[in-house]
């Protein structure tokens, strides 16, 4: 995950995906949120058979006034991934909102899909049953 955190705290989101039989080769998801080129603060990567297997939001409601209506939105504040490694990445205690924490026995994440308008209002993590074994 590379991402940048500002105004919202996290401005964008970017997801790079590699294989385990090609992992020289990156796969880069869409870009969720406004992402000037330059503009990266915060990188986490995984290392060789690392897997997330928890995530943290931070969340709040926002109001927007969009061509003079008001309109009420959740708004992303900040993703903490923990590693099957026992890594996290940075800590979210300074963002303002509800946290709300994705955790299956047995599972990992796949792949995070999500939205983004004025700021990333939506984030999903796709979760798929961990295989043990050879």
């Amino acid at each position: 995950m590379i991402a940048r955190r500002g105004v919202f705290k996290s401005d964008w989101y970017q997801f790079l995906y590699s294989s385990s039989y090609h992992p020289d080769d990156i796969i880069e998801a869409d870009v969720r949120g406004t992402r000037p080129k330059t503009d990266i603060s915060e990188r986490f990567l995984l290392g060789k058979d690392e897997k997330i297997y928890k995530v943290q939001v931070v969340y709040y409601n926002a109001s927007y006034n969009i061509h003079n209506v008001l309109t009420n939105a959740s708004v992303i504040r900040g993703v903490r991934l923990f590693t099957t490694k026992g890594r996290a990445s940075p800590s979210l205690d300074q963002a303002e909102g509800t946290t709300t924490t994705e955790q299956f026995d047995g599972y990992i994440v796949g792949y995070v899909s999500g939205r983004a308008g004025l700021a990333v209002d939506q984030i999903q993590f796709h979760w798929h049953r961990m295989v043990v074994g050879p």
